[in-house]
Parts: structure tokens; C-alpha cells; sequence
């Protein structure tokens, strides 16, 4: 039996890992995406104008799709490139947003480079983590989350998942 994935995604700083290690807490599996690339070897190299780290996202699908097959129930995969994990796993995807100045607020906290603050404000705007997910899952299985508290974030998640 394969597991039935939820993916929680959006974009950097709306909330994703907050949620699902909320989750995490209530005993559902939680995997982020990018340490699940890390410690299965899916890193392919460094963009250093970014200073980030490049995830080999083919062999990231390889190897999720290889663990998701060996069962574990209700996954919940986090991460802001979780249109990659196979349609055919997820049953539900969650895109959480926030407000421009939230983010800002978030991303300077963590010690972002403005350069980074600015394109991740602008993929907020733009929408692509919302774009991505419908193209990957279909709006059947798409809900997106407005800016509200945590708590109420993982409610609504956990009522899905009951």
C-alpha cells in the first residue's frame, strides 16, 4: 500500500514548516523537502550568487517516489517546490500565503539578503507556488490558505486529514 500524501507548500516564509512541525507534534509523518533531499544525496550542487544549495529535483522524485511506495499512511511533505512530488500520491495540497509585509518581516528576521527578500516577495505576488500546484494536482485538490494564526492553520489541515 502506497502512503496518501498531503502537501503543505507555499512560499518562503508563509508558515510551511510551522505547520507541519505542528503536525509533526499531533503524530502525523511530516517530511520536509529539502531535508529529505539532504540526507538522501538529491543535492546536485551550490548556486553560489544565491548562496543555496541546488537539489537534483529528478532524483528527489526517484527517491520519494521510492519511499512513498513503501506505504506509512498519510504522509505531509512540506516544502515550496512540492509540485514535484508525483501527482498520483497526493490527495490534498495546501498552499499557504501570507502578506507582503509578513514576509519581509520573516525573511529579515532569518538574515535574508534583500536580493532574496525581493524575489521571494515577488513569487508571492506572482502566485507560483499557488500556479504550481494547480498545474501539478488540479484545482479539485488544491486549497489555498489566506493569512490566518497557525493554530487555525492546522485545523483546518487536521480536519482534512481526520
Amino acid at each position: 500500500m502506497t502512503a496518501t500524501v498531503v502537501v503543505i507548500t507555499g512560499s518562503v516564509g508563509t508558515g510551511k514548516t510551522t505547520i507541519s512541525k505542528k503536525l509533526l507534534e499531533e503524530g502525523y509523518l511530516a517530511i520536509n523537502l529539502f531535508e529529505f533531499a539532504k540526507k538522501y544525496d538529491c543535492i546536485e550542487g551550490r548556486d553560489e550568487k544565491r548562496n543555496a544549495l541546488i537539489v537534483d529535483v529528478d532524483k528527489l522524485e526517484m527517491v520519494l517516489s521510492n519511499y512513498l511506495e513503501a506505504g506509512y499512511g498519510i504522509v505531509i511533505i512540506e516544502g515550496h517546490y512540492s509540485d514535484i512530488v508525483p501527482e498520483k500520491y497526493v490527495s490534498k495540497a495546501f498552499v499557504l500565503s501570507a502578506s507582503i509585509v509578513d514576509l519581509k518581516e520573516r525573511m529579515a528576521r532569518r538574515n535574508y539578503r534583500e536580493e532574496k527578500i525581493t524575489e521571494n516577495v515577488e513569487a508571492e505576488i506572482m502566485q507560483v507556488c499557488w500556479t504550481d500546484a494547480l498545474d501539478a494536482f488540479g484545482s479539485a485538490r488544491v486549497t489555498k490558505i489566506e493569512p490566518m494564526s497557525s493554530d487555525e492553520t492546522v485545523r483546518i489541515i487536521s480536519t482534512y486529514l481526520e
